[in-house]
Parts: structure tokens; sequence; C-alpha cells
């Protein structure tokens, strides 16, 4: 059996579509997404991702043409498990998040494998 894990390449963020409140239009922008890499797990000297965040910001305007900001922060984090204990999860191809104005944080595929016997 084998997993597709997240390595550094792996993660993407992709801006949501839904106006922060108060604004009538507008665009969200992803900022440099910031990881926590796993201290002993690696696949091909590549570290595997424990956790993974990233800073959204709106900018935009209300009905009546006022300047409107926001931001929002993702956080997708591996849960700890019997294998890695206190050193923390990995987070495997598909795990995602998405935040209240539709800004997703997630694993892409990785052609990373880690097996099992």
């Amino acid at each position: 059996m084998s997993t597709e894990i997240g390595i550094d390449n792996s993660v993407k963020a992709t801006p949501g579509e839904i106006c922060y409140t108060g604004a009538s239009e507008g665009d969200w922008t992803a900022g440099e997404i910031t990881l926590v890499l796993h201290k002993k797990i690696a696949v091909k000297q590549q570290q595997a991702v424990y956790k993974a965040t990233c800073n959204f910001k709106f900018t935009g305007s209300n009905p009546k043409g006022d300047p409107i900001t926001g931001s929002e922060k993702l956080e997708l984090k591996a849960a700890d498990t019997k294998l890695s204990g206190k050193d923390g999860g990995m987070l495997r191809v598909e795990s995602r998040v998405e935040g209240a104005f539709g800004n997703e944080l997630e694993i892409i595929a990785s052609q990373s494998k880690l097996a099992t016997a």
C-alpha cells in the first residue's frame, strides 16, 4: 500500500471569489505559502509537509466606491499519528482547507509516494 504525501513543491493556494464583508467588488490575492516540514520523513530527498499556511489579501470597494480591504489566513495541518508520534503527521495529497470567502489551500499531486509494508 502506498500514500501520496505533500512535499515542499506540492502546496497550492487558490484565491476565492467571494467578496470580503461589506465589499461589492474586488479581488483576493494569495500571499507566500509558509511550510513547516516534517523532521524525519522524506521522499526522494524532499521533506514531507507537516503544516502549510497562507495569508490571502482582499482589495475592493463597497457599492459607494469606498475602498474595502481584508484578509483571511488559512492553515492546513497534519494530525499526529501512531507512526509519526510527537514529530507530527504529514499532509497527504488532496488534503485541503477552504475559508469563508472561498480561498483554498491544498496539497496537489506530488509524484512522491510513501510506501508501507
